[in-house]
Parts: C-alpha cells; sequence; structure tokens
C-alpha cells in the first residue's frame, strides 16, 4: 500500500513551535521510511501551511483544515492511505472532511481529553480542546462549512476512547450516552479488549473511520508527550494493539498522530513510541 505522509506542523496558529515541531521532528526520525517498511509501498510526503495574510489561531485553523481536506481526497484519489502528522487536534477536521466519498463515516477518537468543548463550555477557550466537538458539529460550523467536503459526523458513529481528564461540560455530555466511549482506566485495565464490543457495534453503523490518535493518551508515567499528558492511562503496547483491533473491524480511511511536543521528550521514549505506533497504523491499514 503506498501511503502520504501529510504535515501540519502548527500549535494554535503558530508554526513550528511546541506541538508544532512535532511533524517535522518525526519526519527526522524516520517517519517515513518506517511507513515504507510496514505499508509495503511508496511514501511521498506533503506540508499545509496557513495561507492568510493576518490569522488568528481560529482562522488559522480552518484555513489548515481546508487545505488538509483537499491534501487528503489528493492522496485517496492516488490510491495512497493519507497519514496525518499534526501538532494540534483540529487538523481533524481537514482529515473528516477529506473523506466525502466516505458514505457512511465514522471516528475513533484516543486522546486523555475529550476534546468535546464548545466555546460556551470551555473554562479556558483552548481552541483544540474543541477539535471533537467541531467534527460532531457542535461548535464552529460557520467556519467549518467553508473546508471542502466537511459534514458533521453523528454521535452515534463516534467511538471516543482513553480520556480521563474531562471538563464538567464534557463529563456531563458523556454521561448523556449518546457518544460510545472507553474511558482510561478501562483502556489500561483491558487493552484493546475493551473496544471488542463498541467497536462490532460502529462497525454495523459506518463503511470507514477517520482514527485520530492523539499521543497524549498514552499514560503520563510511561511516556511524556506534551504539557497536557496524564496519568492513568495505556501504555504504548495497549494503543498500538488498539489500532490493531480497530483495523481488523473496519477499514482505516485516514489516521492522524497529533500533539506530540519534542521538548517534552527528555529522553526520547515519547517519540519511539510515535515511531512504533505510526509504524502500527501503517501496516494495520495495508494488512487489512
Amino acid at each position: 500500500m503506498n501511503v502520504t505522509l501529510i504535515e501540519v506542523p502548527y500549535d494554535s496558529g503558530r508554526r513550528g513551535e511546541r506541538m508544532g515541531r512535532g511533524p517535522g521532528r518525526l519526519l527526522e526520525l524516520g517517519a517515513a521510511e518506517r511507513a515504507r517498511a510496514a505499508a509495503g509501498g511508496s511514501v511521498d510526503t506533503a506540508q499545509v501551511a496557513c495561507s492568510l495574510a493576518f490569522p488568528t489561531e481560529a482562522t488559522c485553523a480552518f484555513d489548515l483544515a481546508a487545505q488538509l481536506s483537499v491534501q487528503v481526497q489528493q492522496a485517496r484519489s492516488r490510491g495512497a492511505l493519507p497519514l496525518v502528522l499534526a501538532g494540534n487536534c483540529m487538523s481533524s477536521v481537514g482529515s473528516v472532511a477529506g473523506l466525502a466519498d466516505v458514505r457512511r463515516l465514522g471516528v475513533v477518537w484516543l486522546d486523555a481529553h475529550g476534546d468535546l468543548n464548545t466555546p460556551d463550555t470551555s473554562p479556558e477557550g483552548f481552541l483544540d480542546g474543541m477539535a471533537a466537538a467541531a467534527v460532531t458539529g457542535r461548535c464552529w460550523q460557520g467556519p467549518a462549512a467553508h473546508v471542502p467536503g466537511y459534514r458533521p459526523v453523528p454521535d452515534t458513529r463516534l467511538l471516543h476512547v482513553g480520556a480521563r481528564a474531562l471538563d464538567p461540560a464534557e463529563t456531563a455530555l458523556f454521561a448523556a450516552g449518546s457518544i460510545a466511549r472507553i474511558d482510561g482506566a478501562t483502556f489500561a485495565e483491558q487493552g484493546a479488549a475493551a473496544l471488542a464490543g463498541p467497536l462490532e457495534r460502529l462497525a454495523a453503523e459506518v463503511d470507514a473511520v477517520y482514527l485520530h490518535l492523539d499521543l497524549d493518551v498514552h499514560d503520563a508515567d510511561a511516556i511524556r508527550v506534551n504539557p497536557y499528558a496524564e496519568p492513568g492511562g495505556p501504555g504504548p503496547a495497549q494503543v498500538r494493539e488498539a489500532v490493531a483491533a480497530v483495523a481488523c473491524r473496519v477499514p482505516i480511511a485516514v489516521a492522524a498522530l497529533t500533539a506530540y511536543a519534542p521538548e517534552y521528550d527528555v529522553d526520547g521514549t515519547a517519540g519511539a513510541a510515535a515511531l512504533d505506533l505510526l509504524e502500527s497504523v501503517a501496516a494495520a491499514a495495508a494488512g487489512r
């Protein structure tokens, strides 16, 4: 299988800073070579850059999403698997929009956080904490409508895995039961087995999924990927096993690794785990 690695090197509208350094660092560490070995085909690379003369964090995020959507569509038209390396989780809007050809699109979202706040519920107004909310149509629908191919993903097609640091509105949303959830403690205790039932139900509802891998889904005591890392989550092997479980049940149309801040990876273990995970994604998608 051929792979296209798409780099989105931004964090909060700032290029090449903090988590915005992550995509480039993973490429330096050999992401393309690892993807090529795992998928067994060619690997090409692409990068998106904010095109606005005077960007704000929000306008930059949706400008990047629009460009990412086009890159995802183009990669798929060539028969390649798009793998996104992004600083922020808001890149998910572009990844999802690039899958307009998938009639029944689902999302499997691995993250220590809910990312389901809106501008009205977010305690700090952190845009990246609204990524899954934007994907499901809860907020930012005006700018999202200008992203080519964007359409909200229904709650019934979202499986959220690994969250253990939630804001009050996110806790209430999960309690309402419209979104399937495997919390961080359950994931850490049961590993990929915890996904079996929810994945079976999701597979009956969707034709393919966008696989979102915020690297802070990992237990912070195992690897520290960014300033938002949280304890109480799964280890790297459990996350890789979860990826394999997803691929066994439903096609992965696009996958993204997000939120790696190299300066927090003081011993190199987070970067190594990220490359192992990237290889697992490419191998699982190709093997299916």
